[in-house]
This record gives C-alpha cells, sequence and structure tokens, in this order.
C-alpha cells in the first residue's frame, strides 16, 4: 500500500467516525427520541416516498426484509400517524400501505435536515471542490459496487485470511467472519 492510498484510507476511517459520532448526537436529540422512526422504519418510510403504494410483499421484497419484519415496521410507522392501511381499489382482498399527511411532513423535514448538515459539512469546499469530491466518491462507489459480489473470492482476501489466522476470533467478536467466510475457491 503507497503512502498515499494508506493516507486516504485513514481519512475515510475518519469521516466515517466523525459520521457515527454526528450521527449518534442526533440520536440522544430530541429529534431522534423514541418518538420518531428508527432506521428500519425510516427505510420504509423513503421507500414509500418513491413508490406511493405499496403491499406488504413489495416492501418485504424490496428492503430484503422478513414479512414479519416488515409487518412490524409498517404496524409502528400506522401506530405514530405516519402511514396508513387502506384496501386497493382494484382488489379489496389486498392492503396498500401509504405515507399520511404526518408522514410527508416528516420526510420534508428529515429532507431539509439532510440539506442544513450538508451545507454545514461541505461549507469549506468551494463548488468546484464539490463537485470534484462527488466525481470521485461515486467513482469509488461504483467501483466497489462491482468489486463486491466477487469480493470473497479475491485473492487479496484469501491471502489476508491465510496469514492472519490468529486474528481470527479478533474478525469473528466484531462481526467479519460471521459473514464473510475466507473463499476455499481461488480465481
Amino acid at each position: 500500500m503507497s503512502t498515499e492510498t494508506s493516507q486516504l484510507f485513514g481519512v475515510f476511517a475518519h469521516l466515517f467516525h466523525e459520521t457515527r459520532h454526528m450521527t449518534g448526537h442526533i440520536k440522544k436529540s430530541d429529534l431522534h427520541s423514541h418518538r420518531h422512526p428508527n432506521s428500519g422504519q425510516l427505510r420504509v418510510i423513503f421507500l414509500l416516498a418513491k413508490n406511493p403504494q405499496m403491499t406488504n410483499s413489495e416492501i418485504v421484497e424490496k428492503l430484503s426484509i422478513k414479512p414479519s419484519s416488515a409487518s412490524g415496521l409498517v404496524n409502528r410507522l400506522v401506530e405514530g400517524g405516519l402511514v396508513q392501511r387502506h384496501a386497493s381499489p382494484k382488489d379489496k382482498r389486498i392492503m396498500l400501505i401509504s405515507l399520511t399527511a404526518r408522514g410527508q411532513r416528516f420526510l420534508d423535514s428529515a429532507h431539509e435536515l439532510r440539506d442544513k448538515l450538508s451545507e454545514v459539512i461541505f461549507a469549506s469546499l468551494t463548488d468546484e471542490e464539490q463537485a470534484q469530491l462527488l466525481h470521485l466518491l461515486k467513482k469509488l462507489s461504483d467501483d466497489m459496487a462491482d468489486k463486491l459480489p466477487t469480493w470473497e473470492s479475491s485473492r487479496v482476501m484469501h491471502d489476508f485470511f491465510e496469514q492472519h489466522q490468529e486474528f481470527k476470533e479478533d474478525l469473528d467478536h466484531f462481526g467479519f467472519s460471521q459473514t464473510n467466510t475466507m473463499p476455499t475457491k481461488i480465481e
């Protein structure tokens, strides 16, 4: 690893840490109290913002969650007045889920908060620097998306696990090895 890539990785790690720190402060504030949706519920709200009427099955499919999880999330959102269930006009047996006016107001305020936070976070960058950063981050994101399905079969990951078997317990503790096992086949 070159000095530059090592420094980049360090800065990335620091930015992620700061983002988690900021998120922690938001969660502790009244803005994100027990009265407001949790991250799973927010996923449903944002999904319904893009798809105004969905069935429970469609939510399950789009979010890749269990039907019982989707039902629980939707139930809590209905109780909070953020979403509603109503019968489909085409088939009364099918229940459609959609945002309520209160849910839309919540979504609007969440977007407003995101916009204010992004203004604060990126205030030290010029418009040109922001455009460059956006371009570079999209490039990295696209590259990672292309590599992720095959990372388990990569020589780099195989070699890492082979050389660091003594750290297996530590990796397991942090949840890395539980879902990302060492590949047996190398391409």
